[in-house]
């Protein structure tokens, strides 16, 4: 096997493509699904398996911002009651077509062996997305499919639920994807993984909550020109420091493969946190912690950028404070305020000693916008437009 070869700061990759030497994994690579792995919405896919390719309008009414995954529940029974089984869902999901690129980069991530660890999280059904990705040839990488749970009933019909309950307010109520990697990345680290880098490639507006988990040396590999990349850009352009994390804009998956291949990133996308806080976080996996996001105001700051960490200097508790972990109220205007643990800026005093100093933020709380991503409604031929940005809508790119 040829010697490996140091590109974007990722060493385990080999020269021609071939297997990488086997270990634990240093990398940890996340896709999202609909429109990411695959180029349409699935959701509105399996709209063809209904009679005239079309939902009826008194079915399309029913749905309430926030509560998709309730609504893709009547619609599921709805194509049951059709005459829909399984197995037709199913030829649509495998007939589904990969994004551009997508899988030549499958591809050469499986050629790595254990350098990359390999997860998908999304908002879509786990019967569909394995469906898609068996009859591709790709189920096999990926370690955990992260999905709302789906498959046959008692009657044979597709049956769906959600897949979590969590308290972020911005996200619809079934998932929220920074409590799902921030939960599989604590579970990792109890078994003893730890992963050097994080890239994370999507193109949803869920798809930017789980960014504040990006740490420098971290990749965000947004679709260009739709809402994950938009609502980053936002973030960058309102407060430039507050994003840590490189990132890399896609219009095909052939542009994520050469960022990992070939890499010749500008010195900004080499940025790595230094050793010694890359130790800190391998010592306390509380860094972790589930939370709710919300928008850390300043007058600069649009509100979509909320998880992205501050870069305002720390707070320092006067000496007869001790800092207390939770919430409290505070401030002018009766703010309430977070001491939350998180990757970034250390702080001493946190936990037992024998962990020493935490990462942590200060950051304040107010209600988000919220992120919900889907609506009924058909899938656009190009990117998505968005239209004016502020205020930001609570709903994307779905219309009923």
């Amino acid at each position: 096997m040829s010697g490996c070869f140091p590109v974007a700061g990722l060493r385990c990759l080999s020269r021609d493509g071939g297997m990488a030497a086997q270990g634990a994994p240093r990398f940890l690579l996340t896709f999202d699904f609909d429109e990411t792995i695959v180029d349409e919405n699935s959701d509105d896919s399996i709209v063809r398996a209904a009679p005239g390719q079309r939902l009826p309008e008194s079915l399309r009414a029913t749905y309430r911002e926030g509560f998709y995954n309730e609504y893709m529940q009547r619609v599921f029974q709805y194509l049951g009651e059709q005459g829909v089984r399984p197995r037709d869902l199913r030829a649509i999901y495998e007939a589904i077509p990969l994004s551009p690129g997508m899988s030549d980069l499958l591809q050469f991530v499986a050629k790595q062996g254990s350098c990359f660890e390999v997860i998908l999280i999304s908002d879509a059904n786990t019967f569909g997305v394995e469906s898609a990705l068996r009859a591709a040839g790709h189920h096999g990488l990926f370690r955990r499919i992260l999905s709302n749970p789906s498959g046959p009933d008692a009657r044979g019909l597709l049956a769906l639920r959600p897949f979590h309950t969590h308290s972020c307010a911005r996200c619809p109520a079934n998932m929220c994807k920074h409590k799902v990697l921030s939960d599989y990345l604590r579970e990792r680290a109890h078994e003893g993984v730890h992963f050097e880098r994080l890239f994370y490639v999507g193109d949803g507006a869920n798809d930017f909550c789980p960014m504040g988990l990006l740490a420098g040396g971290d990749v965000a590999f947004p679709r260009r020109g739709y809402p994950m990349h938009r609502l980053i850009q936002e973030a960058q352009k309102a407060e430039p420091s507050s994003f840590r994390a490189s990132v890399v804009p896609w219009e095909t998956a052939t542009d994520v493969r050469l960022h990992l291949q070939q890499g010749t990133p500008d010195p900004e996308s080499l940025r790595v946190a230094p050793e010694s806080q890359r130790r800190e976080m391998r010592l306390s996996t509380d860094s972790l912690r589930p939370r709710s996001c919300f928008t850390y105001r300043v007058s600069t700051l649009h509100p979509f950028s909320s998880c992205l960490p501050s870069r305002a200097p720390p707070h320092r508790p006067p000496p007869s404070a001790s800092p207390k972990w939770g919430v409290g109220r505070g401030g002018a205007g009766g703010n309430s305020r977070l001491l939350a643990v998180e990757r970034g800026s250390t702080l001493s005093g946190w936990g037992p000693s024998s962990l020493g100093r935490r990462s942590a933020r200060r950051c304040l709380l107010s209600p988000q916008p919220r992120l919900w991503s889907k609506r009924p409604g058909t899938l656009p031929k190009s990117p998505r437009g968005l239209g004016s940005l502020r205020p930001p809508p609570p709903v994307w790119n779905r219309k009923p």
